[in-house]
């Protein structure tokens, strides 16, 4: 993922593969959840174990923590993901 505007296209890309057609601003906290999963599975360090569930590594971690703090700062900020001073 080279920039930014990447990751935002990412993110619509995972919502139309999760059939979620409503704008960022009308995502659900559990929305949020899979696409942010979703796109961390895209990363070249998440594998996955015997189950097919994933096992996310440091850019996957990365990537989720990314689409949630620039496309979805009050669940960030909710789920305890920063602090603001």
């Amino acid at each position: 993922m080279e920039d930014k505007s990447d990751l935002g296209n990412e993110i619509e890309e995972a919502k139309r593969l999760l059939g979620i057609a409503h704008s960022n601003s009308d995502m659900t906290d559990d929305e949020i959840k899979a696409v942010a999963r979703a796109v961390g599975e895209l990363a070249s360090d998440t594998t996955y174990d015997e189950d097919f569930k994933p096992k996310f590594g440091n850019e996957g971690i990365s990537l989720m923590i990314c689409v949630t703090l620039y496309y979805f700062p009050k669940y960030f900020e909710k789920y305890g993901l920063a602090q603001f001073n």
